[in-house]
């Protein structure tokens, strides 16, 4: 039995009764029995009131956790782009997918030292990446949305002559020659694109960038400054001046992104649900082309 299960049955005999804080009783044998304790009824202490409910939203983090996850992630990038391009021997499907692993198990190492060094609760209690039916609606809803946004920008940026590269690593070596290696690295890339990016990037950015930029200023303005940082680890040398047009384009895409997430609390499913989204169409056109 319970202790409210004790509290709330009749009580059958005095014996059942929590101790009184004086001896002076009174025992009046009704049913149930009335303890009275220097001539005023007494009666057993209320049960505690409940704590208050958790948040919806987790706790800000402080702006030294949007650094550390961003410096270190940096830093590997640096470090693994320059040994990639110094690699005495062409680079493998086994050595590009090395490659990835380590560039976001870095992510995810960093995130969550972040989070459990300033977030003050288990990871679990912060962020949640299983979307219920409303962050489904609203993910559908951003990738429809930014699908038009990025058309648009990417049309006012070719009449405005600003060059524009893309990113989508399928487009950019032409069709032919497809081999049983090459198909292998495009499987290996469509878990990349479809999978790990997402998460890992929306971890980082929306999970731990967008919700420290928020501590120390408004989310409108938040969630367009995570955004265009997100655009600008997306550059490579290799783009020249169209990383100018790729930025304007991946900072729509990471604002619509940060609006799923700051209207999904600690959820950040959503995001990843539609960032995937959008990873999917540039794979199937990149698919489409070797084909």
């Amino acid at each position: 039995m319970t202790p409210s299960d004790a509290f709330l049955a009749p009580v059958a005999s005095t014996a059942t009764l929590p101790a009184p804080p004086s001896e002076d009783l009174v025992v009046l044998w009704d049913d149930p029995p009335v303890v009275i304790v220097d001539a005023a009824p007494w009666s057993p202490p209320p049960l505690a009131a409940p704590g208050p409910l958790r948040p919806a939203t987790p706790p800000p983090l402080p702006l030294r956790a949007a650094a550390l996850v961003l410096g270190g992630f940096a830093a590997q990038l640096v470090v693994s782009g320059f040994a990639l391009r110094h690699a005495p021997v062409s680079i493998g499907v086994a050595v590009a997918l090395a490659a990835v692993v380590l560039q976001y198990g870095t992510m995810f190492l960093l995130c969550a030292f972040a989070l459990r060094r300033w977030g003050g609760r288990p990871l679990r209690e912060q962020i949640s990446i299983r979307p219920g039916f409303a962050e489904q609606r609203l993910a559908a809803t951003a990738f429809l949305g930014g699908l038009g946004a990025i058309a648009v920008t990417a049309a006012v940026l070719r009449h405005l002559g600003v060059p524009l590269a893309s990113n989508n690593p399928l487009t950019g070596d032409g069709g032919g020659g497809v081999t049983l290696s090459t198909w292998l690295a495009i499987a290996v890339l469509g878990v990349v694109m479809l999978v790990a990016a997402p998460v890992f990037e929306e971890l980082l950015f929306r999970g731990v960038v967008q919700r420290a930029l928020a501590s120390r200023m408004p989310t409108v303005l938040a969630v367009p400054a995570q955004a265009v940082l997100f655009a600008l680890f997306h550059i490579e040398g290799q783009r020249g001046a169209g990383n100018v047009g790729l930025v304007a384009v991946l900072t729509v895409l990471g604002i619509g992104l940060g609006v799923v997430a700051a209207r999904s609390g600690k959820g950040l499913g959503g995001a990843m649900l539609a960032h995937s989204m959008h990873n999917a169409i540039a794979f199937s056109i990149g698919v489409a082309a070797l084909a």
